[in-house]
């Protein structure tokens, strides 16, 4: 499970990168990463004396940087892709998926998402209440992407979900341009 803060916990990168390394999945967290900077060759986990592990991102251009550096966008996107390789053939929980995550870059993480999600077969289950991260979602999506999206509604004092399938949700958002949030 990924929270919308995960990536700002401490040594969560640390973590996710040793994990990738571990698992024989640092290229596709690489991979990754190279979406929103192809300029990105490799990770490394550097101590310095008296100072915790930090994560550092081998550049063309700007040579060893603290993965810091490259904003809160870059750490999700790190710790989205290592949870997405670790969790290969089973389940991803992500909340509030768009956190961190500029408006510009959604199509392309969703589009990046759902190839890896596809390639490692693992279920990806994702919250956001943000119409922006709704709609690059239905433009990521791909004839051959089963995408299903829910409403959750209360009614008398209980929660009921409501289902969109993809081509509904095509046709709500794109020929009626109507709201499905609640």
């Amino acid at each position: 499970t990924i929270t919308p803060f995960s990536h700002r916990m401490r040594n969560m990168d640390v973590e996710a990168v040793s994990a990738s390394i571990l698992n024989n999945t640092q290229d596709t967290v690489l991979n990754l990463l190279r979406e929103f900077d192809s300029e990105i060759q490799d990770l490394e986990i550097l101590k310095r004396q008296g100072s915790d592990a930090v994560v550092y991102v081998k550049h063309k251009r700007l040579g060893l940087s603290p993965l810091s550096t490259f904003g809160d966008g870059m750490r999700r996107a790190l710790i989205i892709g290592a949870s997405l390789a670790s969790v290969r053939g089973g389940i991803l929980l992500v909340d509030e998926i768009e956190s961190a995550i500029h408006v510009e870059a959604l199509k392309t993480t969703f589009q990046w998402l759902q190839s890896a999600c596809s390639n490692l077969n693992v279920q990806l289950f994702a919250t956001t209440h943000s119409l922006e991260a709704i709609d690059a979602l239905i433009a990521a999506a791909g004839a051959s992407i089963d995408l299903s999206v829910y409403r959750l509604e209360q009614r008398e004092g209980l929660s009921h979900a409501k289902a969109f399938s993809h081509e509904k949700l095509l046709m709500i958002r794109e020929e009626l341009g109507q709201e499905i949030r609640s």
